[in-house]
């Protein structure tokens, strides 16, 4: 899965001739952030861990540590802000800060990997991907927030088992969505019962949209969470391939004709941009700096480590290899599934940089063997039970 491909536009030239003339509601971000009441009063280690929000190798278990577990909060404010959403969404600042606190709140802190943590990490990476030249050229300013709001929400609520473990005990999820895309059907419907059907209406971020911009919204951010199904992933990066490839095919035509091609970008192909950067935001780990992509891997053998230790316990079929070696496991990951997907969509945003990164993080991994084994230990876990 190692191998480079020179696509540099999306739905046939659409992301590089197509425009909008529009002025992006991060442009004027610094402003609008620090004229809240929250910048006012924000802590200032925390204040200066957020400047450093746009990095790519951005350290986000620093601010886990500093909000005492609450960086979805602290992040997830200060980027939805950045992206115009009081503005756009027409709400007050407690509302978000309300929301973001509620939602939060419902990520379980007992999951090592699946918890806001990891919601806080794909928001800054959605966010990073949106800030490219490529993406402003093809999405308005929903479509930015959709992406934030999938990116916040994408794993709500997890119990820290997968989709195979909860069909296998019958668990009521499993039989509540027949076995197919259980959780991400979880986490896409119980973001919405949290923020609009509650008594509490000073949770609802959508309050002050309009009937049609509400069900747009809603769609797409359904359709992004539901993409991160790992079930699905070859189907929608071989998509993105069909699409570049006929934009290669469409950049060909227009080369050897005097006359240019604009095609604006159709919504099948918008909703397409939006649900591989969901996709590469949530498995965008192997793509940071070496420390942080280790320790993200030592976090997941954990959580998966747990679900082995349940498995056993209950006689349960195993769903899931045993993750002894760390560095073999990561290798495969990157192999099978980050490596491809991350280039194609790299590319596209011409974010070389961390297509470089991801080579050294696999590199790393691929260092380790008999001879040079891996420093790193971890025990199994104590065992728990899901609910």
């Amino acid at each position: 899965m190692f191998y480079c491909f020179n696509f540099y536009v999306v739905s046939f030239l659409a992301l590089r001739e197509f425009s909008l003339s529009i002025t992006m509601p991060f442009a004027e971000s610094t402003v609008a952030f620090n004229n809240t009441m929250m910048m006012q009063t924000l802590p200032i280690l925390i204040k200066e861990n957020l400047k450093r929000r746009k990095e790519w190798d951005y350290d986000i278990f620093e601010l886990e540590k500093l909000s005492n577990r609450r960086p979805l909060f602290y992040l997830g404010f200060d980027i939805l802000v950045e992206f115009g959403i009081l503005n756009l969404f027409k709400i007050e600042e407690t509302i978000l800060r309300n929301w973001l606190s509620t939602i939060e709140s419902h990520y379980r802190v007992s999951n090592t990997y699946h918890n806001s943590t990891h919601a806080a990490d794909v928001l800054q990476a959605a966010a990073y991907f949106c800030r490219s030249h490529c993406m402003e050229k093809c999405l308005d300013p929903t479509d930015f927030l959709a992406l934030l709001i999938a990116s916040i929400c994408h794993d709500i609520d997890h119990p820290g088992r997968t989709n195979a473990f909860l069909c296998n005990v019958g668990h009521d999820l499993a039989v509540l969505y027949n076995d197919s895309a259980v959780l991400e059907s979880h986490h896409s419907a119980h973001t919405f019962k949290v923020t609009c059907h509650t008594d509490q209406k000073n949770i609802n971020i959508f309050q002050h949209l309009d009937a049609d911009t509400f069900k747009s919204i809603r769609k797409s951010i359904i359709s992004m969470i539901l993409a991160t199904d790992m079930t699905q992933h070859f189907e929608y990066y071989n998509k993105f391939l069909a699409v570049n490839l006929k934009s290669s095919s469409m950049e060909e035509s227009e080369n050897s004709s005097t006359t240019s091609i604009h095609v604006p970008i159709s919504q099948e192909n918008k909703t397409l941009v939006l649900r591989m950067a969901m996709k590469c935001a949530d498995i965008s780990n192997p793509s940071r700096a070496v420390p942080l992509a280790r320790a993200w891997a030592h976090r997941i053998v954990l959580e998966y480590r747990e679900q082995i230790a349940e498995e056993k316990s209950r006689d349960l079929p195993q769903s899931l290899p045993p993750f002894d070696d760390i560095p073999k496991s990561q290798v495969l990951f990157i192999h099978l599934f980050a490596k491809d997907l991350l280039t194609a969509y790299n590319e596209f945003l011409e974010f070389g940089h961390l297509t470089d990164q991801l080579n050294d993080t696999f590199n790393y991994w691929d260092s380790f063997d008999e001879e040079n084994p891996y420093p790193h230990t971890m025990s199994l876990p104590t065992t728990s039970t899901v609910t």
